[in-house]
């Protein structure tokens, strides 16, 4: 089981996640490397480079899924009080920083133009910034997290792995068999609960020899560009899925968090507070950093470093990386840590009120 107060190795696998999605976004995708007529040493460099990154989300949810699924029991209102407040706070706070900054460089926007498009924005996961259609399934899964934890302690260790294979086996059924089986229907899993659920699972389980995970991930992770390439030019029209929901997606999130889950990483002291530090702080950085990209990009020329997508990737990831960091934190400290407590307290003299 999951170390409920800290696992520093797990935290140390957030913050290379929160690198990898920003890298999703800051490079360029596979497909245009095709639509371009790119050389085709250019291109397989880029392939490699989306591959790996596009694992960046999945494990994202994976670790949710061992925390929130792995936890202490507490009552229904203590658990989406703490959870949802620290969640939809931030989301509401950063997301209007994003639709504000980058509307008023509309010429012809005014603030009641932008307040109701906010407004109405957060109707749509979409709407208000490309990247934050991951908070509304964030707090979906929050909100069956308690019926689906009691559901995963149910399930004996020693049944683990079978339920995981019956759920991948239900995924690829419904990804692979195009149609399915005539009188057949088996309802879908959603990619990203399975995701969660995966996670919640993981850590009931003693990881395998971290050389066998290692092996695991790197398979996967070739198969992910064979697979996206053989789609790209000889399965034009037919989506296999590679960088989602695909097997080789999912066996390259299992194995990246069981080597994790097997390092039990020990840090100097110092060391492990600033990790911990950062790894709170990449809800933030989610949240931020396709602004810090737009500004960034609109200051300054990044065109020279494409020419090695490798280098040019760890490069800019990891400047809007550290950007948007001090910009959450700053902005965490200043409005959304104060804001969280308020709402907290008041609901507190709320409860003592009606008590």
């Amino acid at each position: 089981m999951i170390n409920q107060q800290r696992d520093v190795s797990i935290d140390v696998l957030r913050i290379l996640c929160c690198l990898m999605v920003i890298a999703i976004h800051a490079t360029p995708e596979y497909e245009s490397y095709i639509t371009l007529g790119a050389a085709r040493a250019d291109e397989i460099r880029g392939l490699l480079v989306q591959a790996f990154v596009r694992g960046g989300l999945p494990i994202f949810f994976m670790i949710s899924g061992m925390y929130i699924l792995n936890s202490e029991q507490e009552s229904l209102h203590a658990f989406y009080k703490k959870r949802l407040l620290r969640i939809i706070v931030p989301f509401l706070v950063f997301s209007g920083l994003h639709f504000f900054i980058l509307g008023y460089r509309d010429p012809n926007a005014n603030l009641l133009s932008l307040t109701w498009g906010f407004l109405s924005g957060l109707n749509s996961p979409s709407a208000l910034g490309p990247h934050f259609w991951f908070v509304y399934s964030i707090i979906g899964l929050y909100l069956i997290s308690p019926l689906v934890s009691l559901f995963l302690k149910s399930i004996d260790s020693s049944m683990v792995w079978k339920v995981i294979l019956g759920l991948l086996v239900i995924k690829a059924y419904n990804l692979y068999s195009i149609g399915g089986v005539t009188g057949i229907a088996i309802p879908d899993i959603d990619v990203w609960l399975l995701y969660f659920l995966i996670g919640g699972l993981l850590v009931r389980i003693k990881p395998p020899p971290i050389q066998l995970s290692l092996a695991i991930l790197l398979a996967s992770w070739m198969v992910t560009c064979l697979v996206a390439y053989i789609q790209a030019h000889a399965l034009i029209g037919l989506n296999l899925r590679p960088f989602d929901c695909g097997l080789n997606m999912y066996a390259f999130s299992m194995s990246a968090c069981l080597i994790f889950l097997s390092l039990q990483i020990k840090l100097p002291s110092l060391m492990e507070k600033i990790v911990i530090f950062v790894s709170k702080g990449t809800y933030g950085i989610f949240l931020i950093h396709v602004l810090v990209l737009f500004e960034l990009g609109a200051r300054i020329n990044f065109q020279p470093y494409k020419d090695n997508i490798i280098i040019y990737s760890i490069m800019i990831s990891g400047v809007v990386f550290v950007v948007s960091f001090l910009l959450s934190s700053v902005i965490d400290f200043l409005i959304c840590n104060r804001l969280i407590r308020l709402l907290s307290s008041k609901r507190r003299r709320e409860e003592v009120t009606v008590d």
